[in-house]
This record gives C-alpha cells, sequence and structure tokens, in this order.
C-alpha cells in the first residue's frame, strides 16, 4: 500500500506522517515543532523522495539524470546517499 497519491499539494498534515519524518531524518531536516515551522521546500524534497522511493527508483542499480539542477538540494543529497546522478 502507498503512502502517499500519485499527485497532490501540500497540506499541514503530510509533515505528521511517518513518510514526512523518515526522509526529513534522512535529509537532516527539521520535524516541525514549536520552534521550527512546516517549510513547504522541505515537504518537496521529502515528497520526491518518498515518490521516486515507493516507484523503486532510489534502488541499487537505478540511474537518475537532472538538468539544469544548479544549487537543487536533491542531487547532492541522493549523491551522498550513493544513488548515482551522472554529470
Amino acid at each position: 500500500m502507498k503512502d502517499m497519491p500519485s499527485s497532490t499539494v501540500c497540506r499541514y498534515e503530510h509533515f505528521e506522517t511517518d513518510w514526512y519524518a523518515r526522509w526529513a531524518k534522512v535529509f537532516d531536516l527539521p520535524l516541525p515543532s514549536a520552534s521550527a515551522i512546516a517549510h513547504r521546500k522541505h515537504w518537496e524534497f521529502c515528497a520526491i523522495a518518498q515518490s521516486l522511493d515507493e516507484r523503486g527508483m532510489l534502488a541499487k542499480g537505478r540511474v537518475g539524470l537532472g538538468f539544469a539542477v544548479g544549487r537543487e538540494f536533491l542531487p547532492s543529497a541522493f549523491a551522498a546517499l550513493r544513488f548515482f546522478f551522472p554529470a
């Protein structure tokens, strides 16, 4: 069973899900609390990672390619986690 639909908008309730907590921990992002607010960009990072993971795209042997990623967080985060993104 999938934790997340194939397409959705950012909702605060997502910040309280197991999948968000899992990826926030992996990416060292703060969980929303009295001292840390929920950021849409953090949700995007976690939602994209969850979607890729659900579809088996982060499995060993998979390769990803990004165009014009500039200073985007995810390509470098995935590379640090040993997912392969060729230049």
